[in-house]
This record gives C-alpha cells, structure tokens and sequence, in this order.
C-alpha cells in the first residue's frame, strides 16, 4: 500500500508544477521484443504391471525470443497518469527436445512455427518531476490476454500475462496548436508474467521483454 501511494504521488505532485504534455490522445506504433520462454522438463511415463510406473523418455519445450509489431491508443488521465490499449502480433518457433530415452534411441528435435497474438492494458505514470522539458522517466504496468496458434492450426492455446516496467518517453516535436500536437519515441523494458498458455494450468512464468514505440499525440 505505501508503495502505491509513493507511486502516485511521485507521479502527481509535479503535474501543477511541469509543462503540461500536449495533447490527450495518444497513437503509437513500434516493435517488441520478447525473450525466450522455457518450460520445465516433463517425463513421459509407462505403465507397468503391478499399476508402477517408469519414466521412458523426457521432454523439454523452449518458445524461441521474437519480435512482434505493436500498435498502442492511449488516453491522458492527467497530465501525469495515462491509460492505454495495446495490439501485438509476432511470429515465432516452438521447439521440442525429446532425451534420455530408456532404450537408447538417440536425442531429437523438432522445431514448429507459430504465431502469438497480445492484447493488453496498461496505467502509465510518467515521473516528470525527475526529467526534463523533452525526457520524461515512466513506470507502466498492467494485465492482458494471449492467444498462441501453432502454424496451421494444429494447436491453439490461450493464456494470461501481467507485466511491470519502466522506461522514458523522448519529445522530439511539439506543435500545441497543430493538429498533431507532439511527436517522439518512446522505449521500455518489462517484466512479463505469463500463466497458462502451454504450460500446465496456473503455472507463471517471467519473461523479460523490451519495446520501442513512435508516438504522436493529438
């Protein structure tokens, strides 16, 4: 709780005292990219008479890193606090990796692609009181919904992700009485949390994620 509240009033407290940023909504367009995403070892078990079991082979499942294109609409709270909506779509490879078989036949693996879909949103709380007229430091955090669909269809899963993150957002245009009032790139790096998905249901995982954005408000 105290450290919401620290949150908030870092974010607040120079709102009166800095230049309001122009205007209220916000478009924006960039890449992000995602880091790769491991499973745990899962044993493939054999029944056996007397209703044992005996482990016959193991495998072990990685989503490779990917980039995905990432289109944002965000809307100005205060001129301090931002709540925004988010689209992503990015293609990426699955592989599987089957060893210690316990009849001796060798390694393999195969490699699937497939394609993610990202939906999210996010409260932005830009800290102007520790930036400058142009850089502004942002913390940003969030939940969303992901829809993973190996290619052709074979496989479709879905899941849930929360993230937390920080970055800083660089005004290289403002025009106040111009139809697109400011211009700039904003960057930031997350945490992603992910549950569901492939994994086993209600399993979270940590991914970290970095994005670029070029924005325009208006």
């Amino acid at each position: 709780m105290k450290a919401t509240l620290l949150l908030v009033t870092l974010a607040l407290y120079p709102a009166t005292l800095a230049a309001q940023a122009p205007g209220r909504v916000e478009i924006a367009a960039g890449v992000r990219f995602t880091g790769a995403e491991g499973f745990p070892a899962t044993p493939s078990a054999q029944s056996k008479l007397g209703g044992s079991t005996r482990d016959v082979f193991i495998t072990e499942t990685e989503i490779a890193a990917f980039p995905a294109a990432d289109v944002r609409l965000g809307f100005s709270l205060t001129s301090a606090l931002q709540i925004e909506g988010a689209a992503a779509i990015g293609a990426t490879d699955i592989s599987t990796n089957v060893t210690h078989d316990v009849e001796g036949v060798s390694n393999t693996s195969s490699t699937v692609p497939m394609t993610h879909y990202g939906f999210e949103g996010s409260l932005v709380a830009r800290l102007r009181r520790f930036g400058s007229a142009r850089l502004t430091p942002l913390i940003t955090g969030g939940a969303g919904y992901f829809r993973q669909v190996q290619d052709g269809g074979v496989l479709v899963v879905t899941g849930r992700s929360y993230h937390v993150g920080g970055g800083g957002d660089y005004r290289w245009r403002s025009t106040p009485q111009a139809r697109i009032r400011a211009s700039g790139l904003r960057v930031d790096v997350r945490l992603l949390v992910q549950q569901d998905g492939l994994a086993d249901e209600g399993d979270a995982r940590m991914v970290p994620a970095f994005g670029a954005w070029f924005y325009m408000r208006f």
